[in-house]
């Protein structure tokens, strides 16, 4: 690749992004009371801990590049290096995924809460508790629920709505899952046991389905907020359609709306886990995050931090652009200003194509402080280097938003 005008040569990659690190533009929160304060929450599911990163070269294709902390201390050393490295990109808080135990046992990684949370302190970054699994019942999940909020619900690290204890979830009202009944059971016993919460259902429809709001007002004095969480890759519906549908929802009936910013799913298919649709390198997180502008919102949420079955946002072997991407579009749901030092460019395909059919490789230009366009032009390669296509020559605007452009080949 060539890249003019003050900007340095970069490699084009097999997989997907391509982006150097930026330094830290960071806006100060105050810890727990987060009603009414722009924040950009993330899922995070607690079993990709960082201390084993390196074991998931062996069943990931796509795999961490977090360094681990080699000291005697490494599980906290290495959640406060992750927790830096999410408020770095814009991320104000994790809701870390605990799922429900067949067997009644403890929240499955319900233990690690008060590890996350003890990494946290000193900083402005929020640990919350996201609810999963399966209903086991209204008395296990009021116990459960009050045991964690006992342990952790008082961290000052621990969010709070209006002091309220925020919860969000995975798992809300799917098919199989829970009734409007029963939530509004497990509320009632919180509250009983002295735990007013802020509860954030997961509305997504289910895949390749459309928002149903007849079955959605049944569920409305259960729950506080809404989100979706993976519909943006596998809705029947365009996600800014589905914005605007429970935005308009939401606000008819007092709830708050949280838009979501989504890569689409990438998949682990070394393991058996292919959710590689529909995965366009830069284009889909990109539409999400104009969705979401399109919707006024205190807060905004980012599907996922770290799932490596799904599609984690934080640093790995073929996504290493994803984490400084979505820096540039949290700070900007935020309304905070914010320039790279140097153009930063992301570029990104399919591995997998069939021989013979159309490759699209797609480039994207972030603002920075250079005020300079940017002239790309280059030759892709195959695997022994022989050139087998001439990239044309094409300007990349450098102005107040991404300015994108593509080859066809």
């Amino acid at each position: 690749m060539t890249l003019k005008k003050s900007i340095t040569a970069n490699k084009l990659l097999r997989n997907t992004v391509l982006f150097c690190a930026a330094a830290a533009a960071l806006s100060p929160l105050s810890a727990a009371e987060v009603a009414g304060k722009k924040m950009v929450w993330a899922h995070n599911t607690p079993w990709f801990r960082p201390e084993d990163n390196s074991l998931y070269t062996n069943s990931h294709f796509n795999y961490p590049l977090q360094e681990v902390a080699n000291t005697p201390t490494m599980r906290h050393d290495s959640l406060k290096e992750e927790i830096r490295i999410a408020m770095e990109a814009g991320i104000d808080g994790f809701f870390l995924d605990l799922g429900t135990d067949p067997n009644l046992g403890p929240f499955h990684w319900s233990m690690i809460v008060k590890d996350y949370l003890k990494a946290a302190e000193g900083t402005d970054f929020q640990i919350g508790i996201c609810l999963d699994g399966g209903n086991r019942g209204v008395d296990y999940e009021v116990r459960e629920v009050v045991r964690m909020l006992n342990e952790n619900g008082n961290h000052p690290n621990y969010p709070k709505h209006e002091g309220r204890n925020i919860l969000f979830t995975y798992v809300y009202n799917q098919p199989g899952t829970w009734e409007a009944d029963e939530w509004k059971a497990v509320r009632k016993g919180w509250e009983e046991a002295g735990w007013k919460t802020y509860l954030v259902a997961n509305l997504a429809p289910w895949p390749n389905r459309s928002i149903d709001l007849t079955k959605e007002t049944k569920y409305l004095d259960t729950f506080d907020a809404v989100y979706m969480f993976d519909s943006p890759a596998h809705a029947n519906d365009p996600v800014s359609m589905n914005n605007h549908i429970y935005k308009e929802f939401c606000d008819k009936n007092g709830k708050q709306y949280i838009p979501t910013l989504h890569a689409g799913y990438i998949g682990a298919w070394l393991i058996g886990n292919d959710f590689y649709n529909p995965f366009r390198g830069g284009d889909f997180l990109y539409s999400t995050w104009q969705a979401a502008r399109e919707i006024p919102s205190d807060w905004y949420h980012v599907t996922t931090w770290n799932d490596q079955m799904e599609t984690a946002m934080f640093r790995q072997a073929y996504t290493f652009g994803l984490v400084d991407s979505i820096r540039w579009y949290n700070f900007n749901l935020k309304g905070v200003p914010f320039k790279y030092e140097e153009p930063k460019i992301l570029m990104a395909y399919h591995r997998e194509e069939i021989p013979g059919t159309l490759l699209r490789l797609e480039a994207l230009n972030f603002p920075s402080v250079s005020g300079e366009d940017v002239v790309i032009s280059g030759r892709l390669l195959d695997c022994n280097g022989t050139e087998v296509a001439v990239l044309e020559e094409k300007i990349m605007a450098n102005g107040s938003e991404p300015s994108r452009t593509e080859w066809l080949i």
